[in-house]
């Protein structure tokens, strides 16, 4: 126990370089894609590269001495490529001097067999002849010219196309150049096919290089005896919703089936071709793209002992314009327990629907729409139909149908209330898909609606419907248009009401300054002459009391008079004088406090319309006219304006005031 406790520490350390090389294993795992030299000669001369495989899903790239890239797409002048189902060949003319690479991916694969063979114009196949077929036996004569008594090997192929180099071996030997090879080829290992090709491949070593040519004959069927019967029915199922289509051949093989051979087209194009051993593998599964419109499968099946069946072809319509298309609502929420679905291309199909385990059978014919009750909130739904050829359709659904309650409120209340527009909006929050105004449809969008509705005068009645599948609620309300009026806000009086309001103020502070003016004008009349009378009186008050006798020597007395006369007259100047300055200057008060006062109230006039115009009341002006909204807008500027103006003035008339006062203080 010490021992361990006391060598604990190795294993973090073990973890540490576990996690270490986990990303290395990772990264060579997953690697698809490997790298090989490829051939190397020492001069430029005519290269044929061929990729053998049992599953034609593989990619390659041959590099050239130069950099040049080769693929299975290249075709020019010197590089033709051939890709089969079991072989590509890929001849290259001239090919560089040098190193040449191949970068491949095997695909599903196990492995791959890559082999380069030199071409050479001295050594050639001159004849190639296959007489007619006697029973399971090929009569076969050629010959290959060359080098004088050059001998190279053949190999007789059978194989099912012209673009490969590859097939099933039936015959090989040896021969020489300049001379002719007869060769009875046995058919009896082949297997029923109605197209083959005999392929005559010749070659011979040069200095280490492989040096070869070929020839293919023309086509034949043949039927072995010994071949097993070819399959007659298979069990097809289209999943649309899946894009796949599963083929079920359990059921249908022979005994003593040891594989079986498929080849699947998607509108005409071959797509994979693949064996499947029997004991194992029951069935197969095949995707196709959204625009396919058609499926071919080409079976065969083996015995043990290797011979095939012909191919058995069958045809699968997957969205042509001959065959049934449905068109389903997608999984989801519905409205209603109304489920409609429309068809096109039906010829009296049977199609059935099995809803919650509980199926019910349809015929359909032509084009058109249908729809089914949902029974329950949750549903399953399957379609299937089975069309010309025996192939099942299978469509699945989900449908929940929205038990919720449907709702309709209003942004405002139109009800009862009196405008002068000739239409209003009407908006509001709904959890319905559709919303009808007196009949017409309103925009519905995130669950708020809209709708510009045009008025009668008089009383225009409303009515609101929402409505989600066959179920929904409504609103009643009734909105009376008036008559526009001189106080409607876009009326030539409104919008001079500012102005009209800022001139009346105006001319009554003129004309109370004119009238204030005049009385002063004419107060300091009257002043004066009152003066000049006290002066008058104190002068003939005082010489009535100097006895006539002394008036003109008592020259002392007058002076005395006069003396007396000045101050009074000059004391009551003073008193005018004063009065006359109060006055003026309560005049001047009277305009600042007018000035003042008319300012105010329109900087709060201003300040209630702006308060306003933030508030739902405005929102719902705009809504019912965006025409009076925007006059509103332009009012309050205009208030602002004159606010501003009689601000300036107010301030001016004050700073003027008290300027004045503080001078004729300073004077005093």
């Amino acid at each position: 126990m010490i021992k361990l406790k006391k060598h604990l520490y190795i294993i973090p350390a073990l973890i540490i370089c576990a996690i270490l090389l986990i990303p290395d294993m990772l990264l060579t795992a997953l690697a698809e894609e490997s790298t090989a030299e490829l051939f190397n000669y020492d001069k430029e001369q005519d290269v044929a590269v061929i990729i053998e495989y049992e599953h034609n899903d593989i990619s390659f790239t041959i590099t050239s001495p130069s950099g040049e890239k080769i693929d299975k797409n290249t075709d020019t002048d010197n590089i033709t490529v051939f890709a089969g189902s079991s072989s590509t060949t890929i001849f290259i003319g001239g090919a560089q001097a040098g190193q040449w690479s191949i970068t491949y991916d095997k695909g599903s694969n196990d492995h791959l067999t890559v082999r380069s063979v030199v071409q050479n114009s001295d050594f050639w196949i001159t004849a190639f002849k296959a007489d007619a077929l006697s029973g399971e036996t090929f009569p076969v004569a050629f010959s290959v010219s060359g080098a004088e008594n050059t001998g190279y090997k053949y190999s007789i192929m059978a194989t099912t196309s012209k673009d490969t180099l590859n097939g099933k071996e039936l015959a090989f030997g040896r021969g020489n150049t300049g001379e002719e090879v007869s060769v009875n080829v046995s058919l009896a290992d082949l297997s029923t096919y109605n197209e083959y090709y005999l392929l005559l491949y010749v070659t011979y070593d040069y200095n280490g290089s492989e040096i070869f040519d070929y020839a293919y004959s023309d086509s034949f069927s043949y039927t072995n005896p010994k071949s097993p019967d070819s399959i007659k029915e298979v069990d097809i199922t289209v999943l649309h919703d899946s894009k796949a289509i599963t083929v079920d051949w359990n059921h249908h093989i022979s005994y003593g089936t040891k594989a079986v051979y498929v080849e699947y087209y998607l509108d005409n194009e071959l797509i994979s071709s693949s064996e499947y051993p029997a004991s194992d593998v029951k069935s197969g599964f095949f995707t196709y793209d959204d625009d396919a419109e058609s499926a071919l499968f080409k079976i065969s099946i083996s015995n043990k002992s290797g011979l095939a069946s012909s191919l058995s072809e069958f045809n699968v319509n997957i969205s042509s314009d001959d065959s049934l298309k449905l068109t389903l609502p997608e999984t989801g929420m519905t409205d209603s327990n109304i489920w409609t679905f429309g068809y096109t291309g039906a010829d009296k199909t049977e199609v059935t629907f099995t809803i919650n385990s509980n199926s019910e059978t349809y015929t359909l014919d032509g084009n058109g729409s249908s729809s089914i009750t949902l029974p329950e909130t949750r549903n399953t739904i399957m379609v299937s139909y089975t069309d010309k050829n025996g192939y099942v359709h299978n469509y699945n659904r989900m449908a929940n149908v929205n038990s919720i309650t449907p709702s309709l409120s209003l942004s405002h209340s139109i009800d009862g209330i009196t405008t002068e527009n000739d239409f209003i909006i009407i908006s509001g929050a709904t959890n319905c898909t559709d919303v009808t105004v007196n009949g017409d449809k309103a925009e519905v969008k995130d669950g708020i609606f809209t709708y510009t509705l045009e008025l009668d005068k008089g009383e225009n009645p409303v009515f609101i419907e929402a409505s989600r599948g066959d179920i929904g609620t409504s609103l009643t309300a009734t909105v009376t248009r008036r008559s526009k009026g001189i106080l409607s806000s876009d009326s030539v009086f409104s919008k001079l009401l500012p102005l009209i309001v800022g001139l009346v103020i105006s001319a009554a502070g003129i004309i109370l300054i004119i009238v204030f003016t005049k009385k002063r004008g004419s107060k300091k009349n009257t002043d004066a002459a009152v003066n000049n009378t006290v002066i008058n009186n104190s002068a003939i008050n005082s010489g009535s009391n100097i006895p006539a006798e002394n008036i003109n020597t008592d020259t002392k007395a007058e002076k005395r008079a006069a003396k007396k006369a000045a101050k009074i007259a000059a004391k009551r100047n003073a008193q005018i004088k004063n009065n006359n300055e109060k006055k003026s200057g309560f005049i001047w008060l009277y305009i600042i406090v007018i000035s003042w006062a008319a300012s105010i109230g329109l900087w709060v006039w201003f300040i209630i319309r702006k308060v306003f115009e933030n508030s739902v009341g405005y929102i719902r002006l705009a809504y019912e006219s965006l025409s009076r909204a925007d006059a509103y807008m332009t009012h309050t500027v205009i208030i602002l304006v004159f606010a501003i103006i009689l601000t300036v003035l107010a301030i001016g008339f004050t700073l003027v005031f008290v300027l004045v006062r503080i001078r004729k203080k300073k004077k005093a």
